[in-house]
Formats: structure tokens, C-alpha cells, sequence
């Protein structure tokens, strides 16, 4: 038996980051810089394997930098992290114990979603937020990280705690 729409939330989007279209133009040069060998490679053996492979590698590039995206929305029963459009996971509003605001990453960190022992990251540049389980904590891009936990504070039910470091506390 489906729920109810009362018993469900519609999802609501808090924050929305991918690469700025100044990265997303480096990422574009660098796959044409690779792929431009190759096409120069079959154009001048006469073959299209060299040319079709050099086409699809600049075409890989320029989607991988276009739908890289991370999200953080927030659905009824939690928050919904989202890296690309293949991860995402839900978590749980009883789970989560502390919201707060995190390091701002720079361009050479890891980008997309990456799991570690003690965090998982959803990660592009600029600020993040870190948000507190029992036992994990999670790392998310976001736009304006004390827009974002505004945003937050009127979804979260119950008791919770929301904090915002110093630029002096804060790690990079």
C-alpha cells in the first residue's frame, strides 16, 4: 500500500554546486588537449579508430565536468546527499546530531563522493558543511554554508544542534 501524501515530503533542494564555468572551460581544454593528438594521430594514418577514440574522450570530459554537480536536499525522512546523478544516500533526521559548517575545499580536492572510515565526502569547490551522526560524519559542498543551515534549522525536527566555526578554527 503506497503512503500517504501526507505521510510524505516533497524534496526540497538546499543547495546545488557543481563546477564553475571556469573549471568546466579548463576541463573542456584539457580533454580537447588530449584528444586533439589523437585525432592528428588517425587523420593522418587514415584511420577512424584514433579519430572516433579522440571524439569520444573530449565528449567524456565535457560531460564529467558538466554533470558533476553535488546536492543536499531534504527529503521527510532526513537529508538526501547526492554526488553526479549515480550516488546518493538519505540521511536519517534521528541519525543526525550535529550540523555545522566546515573548511572551504579548493579545486585540487577530491570531487564527487568518496567514503572514507571516518567521513564520507560530497565534494566540488568551495564551502562545506559537516554533518554529525553517531558514528560518521559527512562532508557536503554547498553554495552558502550559513544560507544552507538557515535552510536546515526549519526542516530539522526536534532538539538539534546547528554551529558555525571562526574562520580562525577552521582547516583546510
Amino acid at each position: 500500500m503506497p503512503g500517504r501524501a501526507s505521510d510524505r515530503m516533497e524534496e526540497q533542494l538546499i543547495s546545488d554546486v557543481g563546477l564553475d564555468r571556469r573549471h568546466q572551460l579548463v576541463a573542456c581544454l584539457a580533454g580537447v588537449g588530449v584528444a586533439l593528438p589523437a585525432l592528428a594521430w588517425g587523420w593522418s594514418t587514415a584511420s577512424a579508430l584514433p579519430i572516433l577514440g579522440g571524439i569520444l574522450l573530449a565528449c567524456v570530459v565535457f560531460a564529467w565536468s558538466s554533470l558533476l554537480r553535488v546536492r543536499l536536499s531534504v527529503v521527510g525522512e532526513g537529508l538526501r546527499l547526492r554526488a553526479g546523478i549515480w550516488s546518493a544516500e538519505i540521511v536519517p533526521w534521528q541519525a543526525v546530531q550535529q550540523i555545522r559548517t566546515g573548511a572551504r575545499t579548493q579545486l585540487i580536492a577530491v570531487w564527487g563522493r568518496k567514503s572514507e572510515a571516518e567521513a564520507t565526502q560530497y565534494l566540488v569547490d568551495g564551502p562545506t558543511l559537516r554533518i554529525v551522526t553517531s558514528g560518521h560524519e559527512y562532508v557536503v559542498s554547498v553554495e552558502d554554508s550559513r544560507a544552507a543551515m538557515q535552510e536546515l534549522s526549519a526542516h530539522w525536527p526536534g532538539e538539534h544542534t546547528l554551529r558555525t566555526l571562526d574562520p580562525q578554527q577552521r582547516s583546510t
